[in-house]
């Protein structure tokens, strides 16, 4: 799904391309460092890396602090690009993760 990885601001199917790169690439060295256990040891791995990896956008003003190229590339997000970073990378470990919308 697109609207997990990017913005409108990628303008080429090669920036988008070079984008999901840089992504995939990030999240398989995250993964690669979550050692053995159970799914809760897990994703608690995966949350901690993403705590001291990630600063939060206070400005509320950047691009792309929603989304996991915002996490992942870029490393300022607010709580939703927390939320799809985690389940994207829990998804690579078949941790069940679901993200429910606010109502």
């Amino acid at each position: 799904n697109g609207t997990n990885y990017l913005c409108d601001n990628f303008k080429s199917e090669e920036s988008v391309n070079m984008a999901i790169a840089k992504v995939e690439g990030i999240k398989n060295n995250i993964v690669k460092k979550i050692s053995k256990g159970n799914d809760y040891n897990k994703a608690l791995q995966v949350h901690d890396i993403l705590v001291n990896l990630l600063e939060y956008d206070s400005t509320l003003n950047r691009t792309n602090n929603n989304n996991i190229y915002g996490a992942l590339v870029e490393r300022n997000v607010v709580c939703e690009g927390y939320a799809r970073t985690f389940k994207y990378i829990l998804d690579s470990l078949n941790i069940d993760c679901i993200l429910d919308k606010v109502k």
